[in-house]
């Protein structure tokens, strides 16, 4: 009898000591607002991590709350961070980060005639590019919030990129896709935080390019 009470405590102190780690930490689909889970397993992939720290949770509302006043005066802001992404434990992993800005719409990139190694297109928004280490998109933000008299809406940039740290646990051509499987899904959510028309032409997506 007293061994068996003596097993079910370490059983009851190791299950403690579990609850208790992951009290501490965030899984993946907790991050940058709340992820997919396609998008969370890009991000455990790039950050070759499961866990994260708790600062690498944003608030979607909160955030659109600072970029509606740019958005609604259809001017070119300074790019807003919107969250950075710490690994808990793997100290050597990258450190993606994300941010939205109000763009200039002649300050988007003009398409390329010929393709680029490394880089790759995806057919949604105004523009959407990946590459090794970092992604972009463009969408216009069509809303009766941030209609003006001009014919041209308001045209939101979002992008990924890294820290210090240029890979984690995949890289090369992968990394492409799992970037835009990242950055597609998160500003999907903040088009439709900011109140933009058919979350700025980005599709509901919940599979790996």
């Amino acid at each position: 009898m007293r061994i068996a009470f003596a097993f079910g405590s370490i059983a009851l102190m190791t299950s403690s000591c579990f609850s208790g780690d992951r009290g501490d930490s965030v899984t993946a689909q907790d991050v940058c607002g709340g992820l997919s889970e396609t998008a969370a397993s890009a991000m455990e992939k790039i950050t070759a991590t499961e866990a994260f720290r708790k600062d690498s949770v944003s608030d979607k509302g909160e955030f659109t709350d600072a970029l509606l006043p740019d958005l609604r005066a259809g001017r070119e802001g300074k790019e807003r961070e919107f969250c950075r992404v710490h690994p808990d434990k793997n100290k050597e992993s990258p450190i993606p980060r994300i941010h939205f800005g109000i763009q200039d719409r002649d300050d988007i990139p003009p398409e390329k005639e010929t393709a680029v190694v490394g880089e790759e297109d995806f057919p949604f928004a105004l523009q959407a590019t990946s590459t090794y280490t970092s992604a972009d998109v463009y969408f216009e933000c069509r809303s009766t919030s941030t209609e003006r008299n001009s014919r041209e809406h308001p045209v939101v940039h979002g992008k990924l990129s890294y820290g210090p740290r240029l890979v984690g646990g995949e890289g090369g051509l992968d990394a492409i896709k799992l970037h835009m499987d990242i950055l597609q899904h998160v500003a999907r959510n903040v088009a439709g935080e900011l109140g933009c028309e058919d979350h700025g032409d980005i599709p509901e997506r919940d599979e790996p390019w």
